[in-house]
């Protein structure tokens, strides 16, 4: 009994990993969130961020796109001037199309007209 109910547990521990939700508001999705600086990002999936764009003088936005939890994100990086000398590179945006995603009220991606319209 002892077996199977550990089974049961690692089993469920494993499909809820696999079947991560995250919410979306106007913040950011899930533990990302806007004006987050690069490390904050890069500490919660444990992976550093290679930016090209950031460090140039003529600079332009970053965008790294890659997988957190089987969920796939795309993240836009800017710089934000602390004085005449130096910045801080924080997240801009943060975007997915991964139907696991969901507002507060419910709505995920691909929900038909009806839902959304008897939510809100």
């Amino acid at each position: 009994m002892k077996k199977f109910l550990s089974l049961l547990l690692l089993f469920t521990a494993t499909g809820s990993y696999a079947q991560q939700t995250y919410t979306v508001t106007m913040n950011g999705i899930g533990p990302f969130k806007l004006n987050m600086k690069k490390a904050e990002v890069e500490k919660i999936p444990g992976k550093e961020i290679k930016l090209k764009n950031l460090l140039k003088e003529n600079w332009n936005y970053d965008t790294v796109t890659y997988d957190y939890n089987s969920v796939p994100f795309t993240f836009v990086f800017d710089r934000q001037s602390i004085d005449d000398k130096n910045y801080e590179v924080i997240l801009r945006a943060v975007k997915s199309s991964s139907s696991t995603l969901k507002a507060p009220s419910g709505i995920t991606i691909g929900d038909d007209k009806i839902k959304i319209v008897n939510t809100i």
